[in-house]
């Protein structure tokens, strides 16, 4: 969570999705301060298939 500053100023972690590809780099990173909000399923399919 401090490697990618995915938290609030009292250090508590956000909902956050992180999409990494085999090189190591950042494709997709969606943060959401409400802890209720959570990235979609089709979101990140979507993301994937992209990424092919």
């Amino acid at each position: 969570m401090k490697a990618y500053e995915v938290y609030n100023k009292d250090v508590i972690p956000h909902p956050t999705t992180i999409i990494i590809d085999k090189a190591g780099i950042i494709r997709f990173r969606e943060v959401h301060e409400n802890y209720k909000e959570r990235t979609s399923v089709e979101n990140i399919l979507a993301t994937l298939k992209q990424l092919e």
